[in-house]
């Protein structure tokens, strides 16, 4: 959605900030403890016309990457995982 709000929804850069978002919430689950986030997300575009292409796959993953250190949104993604992670008890 705040992808969508930006209008860079369908576009190169949106679909890469999704794809950002969704392995940065997914590590910081894993390092927390929590359970993911079941939010589904959108396939990201362009998929299938990357298949088999390695100098394709190597550009999206660098797109994705810029977006993993820099997006705002990917930030506010882990901010919400962070939320979910169960907090400790005390013994």
């Amino acid at each position: 959605d705040a992808v969508a709000r930006r209008g860079q929804d369908g576009t190169p850069t949106g679909a890469a900030i999704v794809e950002a978002a969704v392995v940065a919430a997914a590590i910081e689950a894993a390092r927390s403890g929590a359970q993911p986030q079941q939010a589904p997300t959108r396939q990201a575009t362009g998929e299938s016309a990357r298949a088999g292409d390695l100098r394709a796959e190597a550009l999206w993953l660098r797109s994705v990457s810029q977006q993993y250190a820099t997006s705002d949104i990917v930030r506010t993604a882990v901010a919400v995982q962070r939320q979910a992670a169960p907090t400790a008890t005390a013994a």
